[in-house]
């Protein structure tokens, strides 16, 4: 693929479906086996929109962003369902894709109903690529595949100046703690007691923890002790 037109090339990228989906485990340490995978996308290896955030960047700019995400999600889908992987898979979703057209009226369980999936099997997981600036939206849309049996995760719990209203006024059922208050957490006070607070916040929403970027011994026996499930 030519990397002279990088605009150019996001739309081949998107009609092609050129999309490279990777799958990082999310470990239970309670049941010590796999929970489920997240799918990570990455554009053709042979361009230099093989970056996700070049890829992104490259979309946004287009104003095709929610198209990208679109035809990730397709990616992701057909990629895991091949690999037959176990337990639920997390498919990352920006604000633009919740709230677009495209997506409304079902559209999200025709999509996983085309590959063959169950809403149970999926986690939909709302990122932070781009302000959320219509809760109120989001959370309509959250609802509506609530109720058809979607779940939803907050992700990078603590990265965004917006991630906790975000959390309090859209009640996911995970949030994925950033993995800057993750690393290192064996030896900073300030991360343990920003952790345990979260922990306590979940309890009370009864959202489900998951830890991002657990990296060392010492962080997993840290988390071990303060009861993060995931």
């Amino acid at each position: 693929m030519s990397s002279i037109h990088p605009l150019a090339d996001i739309h081949a990228i998107i009609e092609q479906e050129q999309i490279n989906t990777l799958f990082q485990p999310i470990v239970s340490v309670h049941e010590q086996a796999i929970y489920g995978y997240e799918a990570l996308s990455r554009g053709p290896s042979d361009s230099p929109l093989h970056s996700p955030t070049v890829l992104f960047d490259t979309a946004r700019r287009a104003g095709c962003l929610a198209e990208l995400e679109k035809a990730c999600l397709r990616s992701a889908l057909r990629r895991f369902r091949k690999l037959n992987l176990p337990g639920k898979l997390f498919l990352n979703v920006g604000p633009e894709l919740l709230v677009a057209p495209c997506y409304q009226n079902g559209a999200a369980i025709d999509l996983l109903q085309e590959f063959g999936f169950t809403p149970d099997q999926v986690v939909l997981e709302l990122t932070e690529q781009s302000p959320m600036t219509d809760l109120e939206q989001i959370a309509n849309t959250m609802r509506r595949g609530g109720n058809a049996g979607l779940a939803f995760a907050l992700d990078d719990l603590g990265a965004g100046y917006s991630s906790l209203r975000a959390w309090s006024e859209l009640c996911p059922a995970y949030v994925k703690i950033d993995r800057h208050f993750i690393s290192q957490i064996d030896t900073d006070t300030v991360k343990r007691e920003f952790v345990r607070s979260i922990i306590e916040i979940a309890r009370s929403l009864n959202s489900n923890i998951i830890a991002e970027g657990v990296e060392t011994e010492a962080e997993m026996k840290v988390l071990l002790k303060m009861d993060v499930p995931l």
